[in-house]
């Protein structure tokens, strides 16, 4: 119990040190408007927000490996690649926001080399799950008029939109790895006695 609820809340404490920041350069860039902006440009339940969706994702992933009977042998080293890697999907939303189609393109892009080169089984389907879930929640929030963005393209969120929240749950997966680090593989090698 005292486990679960220490891994409980780093998962919290790293979605919100992680988004908030960004949330807030996002706020500044005016890409995202708060209707109380009361912190940095952004509202007091941003991070908290953050922080619980990072904890309940980690919950959610840690659950479907499991179901599925996923086993990996993850260093943590490498989610170092992860964070890079969703920094640089924020990066060119930050970039080149004023050419939505360009930078969905070039999302796009880097998700499927992404898939591509750096696969792990199931990573299709997360990558789809945080597409879905992702601007769903975004939409619930956006027609509750808590914020909204400032250029939406369709049902008023821009394209690129799923594949951030697609990085984002590629990355969320990782890190479930290395709060609740998955079985490893049988070695081929390896007799059960």
């Amino acid at each position: 119990m005292i486990v679960a609820l220490r891994k409980s809340l780093l998962a919290f404490s790293l979605g919100a040190l992680t988004f908030t920041p960004w949330e807030i350069l996002m706020a500044r860039l005016e890409i995202v408007q708060y209707a109380r902006p009361e912190f940095m440009g952004i509202s007091w339940w941003s991070p908290v927000g953050f922080g619980v969706g990072t904890a309940f994702a980690i919950l959610l992933f840690v659950t479907l490996d499991r179901m599925l009977h996923f086993q990996n042998d993850y260093q943590g080293g490498k989610l170092v690649l992860e964070y890079l890697l969703l920094a640089l999907v924020y990066t060119l939303i930050l970039l080149f926001r004023g050419s939505p189609y360009l930078l969905s393109l070039g999302l796009l892009l880097l998700m499927v080399l992404r898939l591509i080169f750096f696969h792990q089984a199931w990573d299709v389907l997360t990558f789809l799950i945080g597409a879905c879930v992702g601007p769903t929640l975004e939409l619930v929030l956006t027609n509750l008029n808590l914020y909204f963005f400032t250029e939406p393209d369709f049902l008023g969120m821009p394209y690129w939109l799923p594949l951030l929240w697609g990085a984002v749950a590629l990355a969320l997966r990782r890190l479930s790895w290395i709060v609740s680090p998955p079985p490893a593989p049988a070695s081929l090698y390896s007799v059960k006695l």
